[in-house]
């Protein structure tokens, strides 16, 4: 499932005005290949990503998932197709870390019995499959950022984007994180989408992009 971004710009409002972010974007994304996005803090790397998974609408301009508009597909065929992963992993702190990965599954009508068997394979390719029945607050930072990826490859999306996945991790822990997404883009066989200002991160996408001053370019 390809992603076609066309001339997408995103404007917001603050006291001097309109100001623009992103500035007359085009963008082909081939099915299961991996792309970095980086760019200076405040250059709208978050906003694009948002605006790709169908969270924020654009000021002007389409991202269409194999010619359907993302702003046109109901929620549930976006779960389907997407999973999502942020900076912070926004777990619930009153579940286990069991059902904070089945929560997806759960939203879209599985029960939990039906649920279990995913989740237990995520954990095991996460190694993760011991901490299951315990809460997420006795887990370190780079152990709930691979349970906010098991949640979000549970569906198993088509595409998985991710808002600086290692941005608030040390280095090993970062280097965890990093060899889970590849190892699970490579299994499942999805199309990645990275925003980073890591080079750990930025050096294992194929395909590489800076946001300059609201414009899009091959880094």
């Amino acid at each position: 499932m390809d992603i076609a971004i066309r001339d997408l710009t995103h404007s917001f409002e603050n006291h001097q005005g309109t100001s623009a972010l992103l500035q007359n974007i085009s963008l082909n994304v081939s099915a299961q290949s991996t792309t970095a996005i980086t760019g200076i803090s405040g250059s709208g790397k978050t906003t694009l990503l948002s605006i790709i998974a169908g969270l924020i609408r654009p000021t002007t301009g389409s991202v269409c998932y194999e010619k359907t508009s993302i702003f046109d597909m109901p929620n549930q065929k976006k779960i389907q197709h997407l999973g999502l992963v942020f900076q912070d992993p926004h777990l619930i702190g009153e579940f286990t870390v069991e059902e904070n990965c089945m929560l997806i599954g759960l939203l879209q009508g599985y029960t939990r019995t039906t649920c279990i068997p995913r989740v237990h394979e995520l954990l095991e390719m996460l190694n993760l499959r011991e901490y299951a029945k315990r809460s997420v607050h006795e887990l370190s930072g780079g152990q709930r950022q691979r349970i906010a990826l098991a949640r979000a490859l549970f569906m198993r999306p088509a595409w998985l984007i991710a808002d600086e996945p290692t941005g608030n991790l040390d280095e090993t822990t970062g280097n965890s994180i990093i060899e889970a997404l590849i190892a699970c883009q490579q299994t499942d066989g999805m199309g990645l989408i990275v925003s980073s200002h890591d080079p750990r991160v930025i050096a294992c996408m194929e395909h590489r992009y800076t946001l300059h001053k609201g414009s899009l370019y091959r880094a």
